[in-house]
């Protein structure tokens, strides 16, 4: 569920196959700003998705005083949140 004065926020967590390589990725709905972030060879794509939600909520809360709402395709990297105190989006 989003609320309207969210800013909402998409990461995703990738391995691209041709360098053997992991990244993360982060794109602001709310500025259009796009942030990209190279992890090597020994991270997973898990870590990877785990890293952008983290990274993101964290650089956003110091930033601002506003919920966040970030969406993710995958329900599996969310659910630990719970026990941060979020809620899903």
């Amino acid at each position: 569920m989003i609320i309207p004065d969210d800013i909402v926020c998409y990461t995703d967590g990738s391995e691209f196959d041709n360098i053997g390589s992991t990244g993360a990725g982060i794109y602001n709905y709310v500025n259009g700003k796009e942030l990209v972030f190279p992890l090597g060879k020994y991270a997973t794509v898990y870590q990877a998705e785990i890293y952008a939600i983290l990274l993101h909520a964290r650089r956003l809360q110091e930033e601002i005083n506003q919920s966040i709402c970030i969406c993710s395709h995958s329900q599996r990297h969310l659910k630990p949140s719970v026990l941060l105190g979020s809620h899903q989006c």
